[in-house]
């Protein structure tokens, strides 16, 4: 009997779960029966939480799709909780976060700290400058950086609580010589100005079974600017290890 598929989602910093629906809504045409859990990474990261990667991959194995923080939160879980895990599709991450003699693209730590510093006077200019870095020039003459505001920034008031652990994580995350025994599919936008590629590049080279694909002109955010595209980039993966047939246009 074949096992059903399960899929769990993790969302980037500052964004909200919700932003994996349309995705989620799209995949679940093709494959009816499979299950999903998406997952509040700003709450789950909170240390009155209480919950850890055993909560949410309970039975069975899972796919983990992450974006951004989430997708590194998911290659910390596969390395956690192996046997649980069937596979990782990580758009937009890197190997460490904070610049680093290995890592000498990534964040100023000082940056970071400055933005702990103005969540608590002003989170929603933090907010808007750090989203104004997500897109890449194409993607902002086409509106997708006003499209992003309207639909993920005027809805709700931010959680500074939350917004405040998600930096800590970025701050800590370190992915630096830590093979994994699952398959790990990157996907990267060329332009990415939040998780520079080369970061992807180190870690495609270090892990063992994994693979990655740059995407030319896109931003941090390559499944929602980009997602029809995206819905064939990860149903072509998925389907490969499952066995079925990919359905649709290789990417």
């Amino acid at each position: 009997m074949t096992e059903a598929l399960s899929v769990l989602w993790l969302t980037g910093w500052s964004a909200p779960p919700s932003v994996w629906q349309p995705v989620i809504d799209r995949f679940s045409r093709d494959h009816p029966r499979a299950r999903h859990q998406l997952v509040d990474v700003h709450t789950l990261l909170k240390e009155d939480s209480g919950m850890s990667p055993h909560d949410w991959l309970t039975d069975g194995s899972w796919w983990l799709v992450g974006w951004s923080m989430g997708g590194m939160l998911a290659l910390e879980w596969a390395r956690t909780v192996p046997g649980r895990v069937r596979g990782v599709l990580a758009i937009g991450v890197t190997d460490q976060f904070v610049r680093s003699p290995r890592s000498p693209d990534g964040w100023d730590e000082r940056v970071l700290r400055r933005m702990i510093r103005l969540l608590s006077i002003d989170p929603e200019q933090v907010l808007a400058d750090f989203d104004r870095r997500m897109f890449s020039s194409a993607e902002k003459k086409a509106g997708w950086l006003d499209q992003w505001c309207q639909s993920c920034r005027n809805q709700q008031k931010p959680d500074v609580s939350g917004l405040l652990v998600g930096l800590d994580f970025l701050r800590r995350f370190s992915f630096l010589d830590s093979p994994l025994s699952v398959p790990v599919f990157l996907l990267h936008g060329e332009d990415d100005a939040i998780c520079p590629v080369s970061g992807a590049g180190r870690l495609a080279r270090t892990l063992p079974k994994a693979e990655l694909t740059v995407w030319k002109d896109a931003g941090h955010l390559p499944f929602w600017t980009q997602p029809e595209r995206f819905h064939f980039w990860l149903k072509e993966r998925i389907n490969c290890d499952t066995g079925q047939k990919p359905g649709g246009p290789s990417i």
